[in-house]
């Protein structure tokens, strides 16, 4: 889990090293956009379902904890990077304006995740495939827009909790090598085409996003004792620090950097820059005050977790967020 959420994660620094440049109006290679559209329907959708596989260990503690635990690593973190996103990137809101907290900018992930964390006791009575299913047609039933956004992710994160509650239904599958290929192949196709036309947060093709989770799933199993997995590991236990630091770091880099390098270099400086200044965040995470960039101070009830909830997307740069992380 550790190693599929890691790469999740790099998969959206990916995305926005080249993303974040060429909104903003340099002449970034397609091709560098390209290969950001091909993982568009697999990434935000696996990074969701792999924080809903935590969803009944968080339960299991009781709901005081399960609570106090949620504010302290999600919220907390919520408000701290929107703050510098909304001063340092802007979201189309002055900062005293609620509307500015509302799935701020790149954070829109965390902020539907604490949803998510928020509501889902009121489901744990109801069979864990009735909550997915009912997300993903609501989502198909809405107006377009963010709460299209809300359900349609939401449900993969309780997809999530379904395959945690029933880990037979996933063995299952992986054991049948067969079917394994197949879906390998439909997620494969299923990028290509996502290369082409928009198919980013449509209900009726969430079964082919699940096609490529689980041949992800499969692939990670088969080479889970190699050595290179090691980094992937350490970046999926760290991976709210690099989902909500990476975003900022680039900004900082594109302003020293935009005025002196043509795109192509610029974006791979916003690369380097976001995985070494995120590593270094990920080193100092539990050192004051760099804790409480990812921890509510004084919450110290509940120690900080070896694996951290994975946040971790597309509709545009700026604004209210890209959905596509």
């Amino acid at each position: 889990m550790d190693a599929l959420r890691g790469i999740a994660i790099l998969l959206v620094i990916l995305w926005h090293a080249p993303s974040i440049p060429s909104f903003l109006g340099f002449a970034v290679p397609p091709s560098f956009l390209t290969v950001g559209e091909f993982f568009l329907p697999f990434r935000m959708p696996a990074l969701m379902l792999l924080s809903g596989l935590l969803l009944p260990r968080s339960l299991a503690k009781g709901l005081p904890r399960y609570y106090l635990g949620k504010v302290q690593f999600i919220v907390w973190p919520y408000i701290i990077w929107s703050a510098i996103h909304i001063e340092q990137f802007g979201v189309g809101y002055p900062i005293e304006d609620p509307r500015a907290w509302i799935a701020t900018g790149y954070l829109w992930f965390i902020f539907f995740i604490a949803l998510y964390y928020a509501v889902a006791p009121l489901f744990t009575r109801l069979p864990p495939w009735v909550v997915p299913v009912a997300f993903w047609i609501v989502a198909q039933l809405v107006p377009t827009g963010q709460l299209t956004d809300f359900f349609f992710y939401g449900g993969f994160f309780f997809a999530g909790n379904l395959v945690a509650r029933q880990p037979g239904l996933l063995d299952a599958i992986l054991r049948r090598h067969w079917l394994v290929a197949v879906l390998a192949v439909v997620a494969i196709v299923f990028g290509v085409v996502s290369t082409q036309v928009d198919v980013n947060r449509m209900p009726v093709l969430a079964l082919l996003s699940l096609a490529g989770i689980v041949a992800a799933i499969a692939a990670t199993r088969v080479i889970g004792g190699s050595p290179l997995l090691r980094p992937l590991r350490f970046v999926g236990r760290a991976s709210i620090v690099y989902y909500v630091a990476h975003f900022p770091i680039m900004i900082v880099a594109l302003k020293l950097f935009e005025q002196q390098v043509d795109a192509v270099t610029l974006v791979g400086i916003l690369l380097l820059s976001a995985l070494v200044g995120c590593t270094a965040l990920a080193w100092l995470r539990n050192i004051i005050p760099f804790r409480w960039l990812f921890q509510a101070p004084l919450l110290g009830l509940i120690p900080l977790p070896r694996r951290s909830v994975d946040p971790s997307g597309d509709r545009h740069v700026s604004g209210q967020g890209d959905r596509r992380g």
